[in-house]
């Protein structure tokens, strides 16, 4: 089986599909940041949940959860808030579902601590 790891999407969709059109039939796993910057934080949570990919937490989906951007750059902070606005209550829940730390036959990460 062939196996794609995939990060940061930063809710680009079209970007994500372009990516997953490469990839089909393989497993795919997720290094986290699936929102943040681009305009399609809840489409392509829906994406990962029906494509069943292995994501992880990033940092901005933490952020999105949390809504703590003291560490972020402007930017980065004002696409976390507009993302909390638009962002549906079921998407919030999947990210806060994420684990910080893959493990199976191997690890992954998405930062270190």
């Amino acid at each position: 089986m062939q196996v794609a790891v995939i990060s940061d999407i930063h809710s680009n969709l079209p970007a994500l599909r372009e990516v997953l059109n490469e990839i089909e039939g393989m497993k795919i796993f997720c290094c986290g940041d699936l929102v943040g910057y681009a305009a399609f934080p809840n489409e392509v949570i829906e994406v990962v949940k029906k494509k069943k990919i292995i994501s992880i937490l990033g940092n901005h989906d933490y952020a999105v959860i949390t809504g703590d951007t003291s560490w972020f750059n402007p930017v980065a902070a004002a696409a976390v808030d507009w993302t909390r606005k638009e962002i549906k209550k079921e998407n919030i829940n999947f990210l806060n579902s994420l684990p910080k730390l893959y493990e199976g036959d191997f690890y992954m990460v998405h930062g270190s601590p």
